[in-house]
């Protein structure tokens, strides 16, 4: 199970307690239940609907997307953590040389440290939206099915 699956999963239980006190409140009446349940499914939802809406944009890409051979700059500690696992991302860049514009490429949650992994002068494939750089996907077809990839 890669990261975002996993978030998408924590955040799904708290969703679904939120609905359940929403209708609760419809038929008790108790105010308590609406508003705990609606700041639960907030923040429940949020992170779900992001999430999805993210891979539908990957999957866009993926499929139609323009490649770009970038190249890697950092594995970076990202700030979330689940049950005490850090989480990992790759940064990668590629100047584009019409424009005279660097742009900067995350990849996807990873669950390890692919350091170890990455050889600096190998080139790391990004597919983008050719009208918005924001959508993109990090191939990372390289790495192990153990990082979650």
């Amino acid at each position: 199970m890669n990261a975002q699956n996993g978030i998408m999963a924590f955040m799904s239980i708290f969703a679904v307690i939120g609905t359940g006190l929403i209708i609760g409140f419809f038929y008790s009446g108790e105010p308590v239940m609406l508003a705990v349940g609606t700041l639960f499914s907030i923040g429940g939802w949020t992170p779900v609907i992001f999430i999805i809406r993210k891979k539908q944009i990957q999957a866009s890409v993926k499929a139609h997307g323009r490649l770009l051979e970038t190249t890697f700059v950092a594995v970076l500690l990202s700030d979330l953590t689940m049950n005490d696992r850090a989480t990992y991302t790759i940064q990668t860049e590629w100047l584009d040389v019409a424009n005279n514009t660097l742009y900067y490429f995350k990849s996807n949650l990873l669950w390890k440290d692919p350091t170890a992994l990455i050889n600096p002068d190998n080139k790391i494939f990004v597919k983008v939206d050719p009208n918005n750089f924001m959508h993109n996907y990090m191939d990372l077809s390289f790495l192990p099915e153990s990082f979650g990839v």
